[in-house]
């Protein structure tokens, strides 16, 4: 499995948002309340945010996105942006670029972070602000 390139950022700092994928499906019925049930006894979280690259990581990022990733087919392994614990990451959408002044980009990403056999807890303050943290407590 490729590794988040060296050559990027390590953290997501701009815009930060995660939460737990949407596993519940409803089914309509004929007469009453719907059904609800779960899809997965495993919810993968969805993370996007904000990175800031110089031009040479913005063509190294579209170079991962495009070729080490298949178009972002393949999973990656990275550290996650909140708990900085290695997890398998994949691209939920192409990488987007916009120039912020100078030599600088902000490319946008959004990623699908999964952790086989980690419980997480979340929360979210009332700032706004989410945290996710292994229910073990550890990091």
């Amino acid at each position: 499995m490729a590794a988040w390139p060296i050559i990027l950022p390590q953290g997501m700092l701009r815009g930060f948002r995660v939460q737990p994928t949407n596993t519940v499906l409803r089914t309509d019925m004929d007469v009453g309340m719907p059904k609800v049930r779960r899809r997965s006894s495993y919810t993968p979280l969805e993370a996007e945010g904000e990175i800031v690259c110089t031009q040479s990581q913005v063509e190294a990022l579209q170079l991962f996105y495009l070729e080490t990733t298949q178009n972002g087919t393949l999973r990656f392994s990275m550290n996650a942006p909140h708990t900085d614990a290695p997890m398998d990451a994949r691209f939920k959408e192409p990488p987007s670029f916009a120039w912020i002044g100078g030599l600088l980009f902000q490319c946008s990403l959004k990623l699908e972070l999964t952790q086989t056999g980690i419980a997480y807890s979340f929360a979210v303050w009332p700032t706004g602000d989410a945290w996710i943290w292994p229910a073990d407590g550890s990091r």
